[in-house]
């Protein structure tokens, strides 16, 4: 899909998933996915939307749980219009229409 894997992961104050998380620090997280052969880099982030406009990603991609639109806490969408990238998702490999 593309030539470099750059994982944005949403640093620990921005996690607000529920009381207790992360359950791993940021540094962690990283470390692991940094062991993956697959991911070239891993860039702290708050937010999508930060990561998407940081990068200027030809494609992102999301988990399929994402794939029905409710799930999104921010208007991903309309910034990856806005940039020009492609909405994907992991298990179906979905793409959105702008």
């Amino acid at each position: 899909m593309g030539d470099v894997l750059v994982v944005g992961l949403t640093v620990d104050g921005a996690v607000n998933k529920r009381p207790g998380m992360p359950v791993n620090t940021w540094e962690r997280r990283a470390d692991l996915l940094r062991e993956l052969r697959c991911v070239d880099h891993v860039m702290p982030c708050s937010s999508a939307i930060q990561a998407i406009r940081t990068l200027k990603p030809t494609y992102f991609v999301k988990g399929v749980d994402y794939a029905n639109g409710d799930a999104w806490t921010e208007d991903v969408k309309a910034v990856c219009e806005e940039i020009g990238t492609v909405i994907r998702f992991t298990s179906s490999l979905k793409q959105v229409a702008p």
